[in-house]
């Protein structure tokens, strides 16, 4: 279609040759360089930009649960969360060596600890 009528089929036309190429002018020269700056923009993201996120989503955390007192609220779940990681290899080895159901092991290593 060329791009010299106006009118819907135009603007839908446009739209989507922009969401498929991730452009946003249907030129060449245009094509090439956002191209490019897309292709770093998204290296840089794999690479820092989701370390960044993280780290921004954990001072957030920690801000909230500071702010609003709920550790008080939370702290229950992370010492069980704890709790089990810590018997968590204990279960694995008498599920897989002794052959028996993962909530015996669990209860049987709750003893034991």
């Amino acid at each position: 279609m060329k791009y010299k009528e106006i009118g819907y089929i135009y603007i839908k036309d446009m739209m989507l040759h922009m969401f498929k190429q991730k452009i946003s002018v249907p030129c060449l020269r245009r094509r090439r360089v956002e191209g490019l700056l897309t292709d770093r923009m998204e290296k840089w993201f794999d690479k820092v930009g989701k370390k960044i996120l993280i780290a921004i989503g954990v001072i957030i955390a920690i801000y909230l649960t500071f702010k609003f007192r709920i550790l008080r609220l939370v702290a229950p779940f992370i010492v069980a969360w704890i709790f089990s990681c810590i018997l968590n290899p204990f279960v694995t080895w008498a599920h897989r060596k002794l052959k028996l159901n993962r909530g015996v092991g669990s209860i049987i290593s709750m003893l034991r600890f």
